[in-house]
């Protein structure tokens, strides 16, 4: 594009996310809390608590509060959730 005149403005997007051990919690399907803006998926690999991203640029360091702030929800609505997966 730039090559034919053209400037399209591109940002860099960051998401965050926490995959725990499969035995972290028995999900067998995606749930979603959108009024907390955060989601749990069960992978093959493990669960994973994510759904934050953020516009900051690729100098910006990354600010994994973001990550630990979804994990301590997903503990708050699941209870015995165990990050450890012991």
């Amino acid at each position: 594009a730039k090559d034919l005149g053209d400037r399209i403005p591109l940002e860099t997007e960051r998401g965050y996310n926490t995959t725990l051990p499969v035995s972290a919690f028995d999900v067998k399907r995606q749930l979603i809390f959108s009024g907390h803006g955060f989601v749990i998926t069960p992978l093959e690999t493990g669960l994973r608590v994510g759904g934050a991203v953020e516009l900051g640029g690729i100098e910006r360091p990354p600010n994994f509060q973001r990550s630990k702030a979804m994990l301590e929800k997903a503990r708050r609505f699941l209870p015995g959730l165990d990050p450890s997966g012991g």
